[in-house]
């Protein structure tokens, strides 16, 4: 896991920084929120490049299961729950995945040709804009 300052975010990203900022220790929302459980969303200074640090459960689940390592050097980690599992962008497509190590949700499938228990896609979502309007919607409703 390389955490730094200097990862450079999609432009999109910088926008949400610029006018809000990022979420620390998000808990208690009522289900199912993205929002729910999180150490952090959004904060620059606790982003990180890869999967955060479940490289060898990763390659080690592939082996066992016999499938194809993503290239996931180019993936930004911009959220990670309690537990440990983290929410990415690739940098390069915008597309939003999430890394769940221990768990399956209502709200999300298995990748396709990936081991159970790691890369999911969120439903509804498929970019990092959708990710933040879908966060906005949960939002609007909650206080609505």
């Amino acid at each position: 896991m390389d955490k730094t300052n200097e990862i450079e975010l999609v432009e999109e990203h910088e926008l949400l920084l610029k006018e809000i900022g990022g979420i620390q220790e998000s808990y208690n929302q009522p289900e199912p929120s993205l929002t729910n459980n999180q150490n952090f969303l959004f904060i620059k200074s606790e982003c990180s490049l890869g999967i955060g640090g479940w490289d060898d459960y990763y390659e080690e689940m592939c082996k066992e299961e016999n499938k194809t390592v993503i290239d996931y050097k180019d993936f930004i980690c911009f959220g990670q729950e309690a537990n440990g599992d983290v929410t990415l962008y690739d940098k390069n497509t915008k597309e939003v995945m999430l890394f769940a190590h221990d768990h399956c949700f209502d709200n999300v499938e298995f990748l396709d040709n990936q081991p159970e228990y790691t890369f999911h896609r969120i439903n509804g979502i498929n970019t990092f804009v959708d990710y933040v309007e879908s966060l906005a919607t949960e939002w609007t409703n909650e206080i609505g």
